[in-house]
């Protein structure tokens, strides 16, 4: 599996900012994979789904919203807002004779001054027909899988950033 996120239909969470007020500025620290096991995302077919690298995947799935005109990553001499570390907990991919199940939980620990403000978990989870049982349908439930727990990541970082 590539370790590139791709949106398979585009990125739900790209909004233009909504006021004049300064958009919040985010540092993405840590990825760590913890995951029982990091060899595999599942199965499908008796095929075992083998990552490249989950932790390049998940970081260029976070780092895509910067694309939310709410959010925006912090460049050097910046102060950030917050901080974010993030851990994969779950990715795995099933399947049945013609359904699949993809699943991605995240969870992410806010910082805010040096000091956690926070942890939450995101999941995302994609099911529906097997049609292909191609590696590109199992890429794209992955996929799809992760861009929704990173678009409730989305939500959470606008309404924290906002109060």
């Amino acid at each position: 599996m590539p370790a590139t996120f791709v949106p398979p239909s585009g990125i739900s969470w790209a909004h233009p900012p909504s006021s004049p007020r300064p958009a919040c500025r985010l540092v993405l620290g840590e990825v760590h994979d913890l995951r029982p096991d990091p060899t595999t995302m599942g199965e499908t077919s008796g095929r075992f789904i083998h990552p490249e690298s989950p932790e390049r995947w998940v970081r260029h799935a976070v780092e895509t919203l910067s694309q939310d005109g709410r959010l925006r990553f912090a460049s050097a001499g910046d102060a950030p807002t917050l901080s974010l570390n993030v851990d994969l907990l779950q990715a795995y991919m099933s399947s049945w004779s013609t359904a699949k199940h993809a699943v991605v939980m995240l969870r992410v620990r806010y910082a805010a001054d040096g000091a956690v403000a926070k942890e939450q978990a995101f999941r995302g989870e994609v099911s529906g027909m097997l049609w292909t049982d191609s590696e590109s349908e199992v890429l794209g439930a992955l996929n799809e899988a992760l861009k929704r727990a990173v678009a409730a990541m989305d939500d959470d970082l606008v309404l924290r950033c906002s109060g």
